[in-house]
């Protein structure tokens, strides 16, 4: 069993990567945390192989800490996840040797791809007894192959997006644009907006709920 731990601000998004992560019998959530001192404590008293780690956290930037972050786990392997694009960050998480850097602007599906490879090579690297040079190349290349990310349309934001999918997600019976606008915390229009995009996608359908009596109500669901 792998033991990841979640190191990430917004508790929203955290609840997306550990839903995501519950979908790998793998993997084992032992928790949250959404500050350096939390992240720190839970390493020191936990056995924890990955952590997925946002940068931008309230007591400081997460990738001036990634060494302390070692020193307490010195197996420790580190997935960014964070809406950084500035180039100290990625350049440092990079000489830090973290698994992998992902930008939130689209993440998700990004890091269910990542998580798949990171299983794959943590099992590797833990069953390898003598290495050649092409176990070698494996492992440091990890064969990863990721869809290029699309660039998304004028109005639909990365974040938001995953969060409207979570919510579909763990709605079974369906929300409403004035339900999930309630869930995000944005206007009717907003909601609409994202539920018709993921629409066009295929990633969702709707479906006319008929009461006693008035216009049907337009539900939608996750496909």
């Amino acid at each position: 069993m792998i033991d990841v731990l979640i190191c990430e601000d917004d508790f929203r998004i955290a609840d997306i990567h550990k839903s995501l992560i519950e979908q790998y019998a793998e993997l084992n959530c032992i928790g949250k945390t959404n500050s350096i001192i939390d992240t720190k404590r839970m390493l020191e008293e936990n056995k924890v192989d990955l952590l997925l780690l946002d940068i931008y956290l309230p007591d400081d930037i997460a990738v001036k800490r990634l060494g302390e972050f070692r020193v307490l786990r010195p197996n420790l392997d580190v997935i960014v996840v964070s809406a950084s694009n500035h180039d100290e960050h990625i350049k440092k998480s990079l000489r830090y040797g973290v698994y992998d850097y992902i930008l939130k602007t689209d993440s998700l599906k990004r890091l269910k791809s990542s998580l798949t490879s990171y299983i794959k090579y943590f099992h590797a690297i833990e069953a390898q007894q003598t290495f050649n040079q092409d176990t070698i190349d494996h492992l440091i290349y990890k064969q990863q192959q990721y869809e290029p990310i699309k660039v998304l349309p004028k109005g639909i934001d990365g974040i938001t997006l995953d969060l409207v999918r979570h919510q579909l997600m763990t709605h079974q019976d369906g929300l409403t644009a004035e339900e999930l606008s309630e869930h995000l915390g944005a206007s009717r229009t907003t909601a609409r907006r994202y539920l018709e995009y993921l629409i066009r996608l295929k990633h969702a359908k709707v479906m006319p709920i008929y009461g006693i009596v008035g216009r049907p109500e337009r539900r939608y669901f996750s496909l």
